[in-house]
């Protein structure tokens, strides 16, 4: 058997060996591209709650100041007819 004979017989005990090997890692991509788009999907929904959140923020501080506004008013009117004592 010369070289290229050798090689050829070595490369095809090569390939025939590593099959299994190529067909999981195969098997593994496909898995990882499904994770992949789970992770992006999960990512945008955690970016929209977060923004959410954000803008709930900003209504509740909103609200709060409007509250503390209203209540001074009532505070002054409870105190012009005498009702609070000043």
């Amino acid at each position: 058997m010369d070289n290229e004979q050798l090689m050829q017989a070595l490369s095809g005990l090569l390939d025939e060996k590593l099959q299994p090997i190529k067909d999981r890692l195969g098997k593994m991509e496909g898995r990882l591209n499904v994770v992949e788009v789970l992770q992006r999907r999960t990512t945008k929904k955690l970016d929209d709650l977060r923004l959410d959140m954000m803008v709930f923020q900003g209504n509740v501080r909103q609200d709060i100041y409007d509250l503390g506004d209203q209540m001074e008013t009532v505070v002054e009117i409870l105190k012009i007819n005498e009702i609070l004592p000043r």
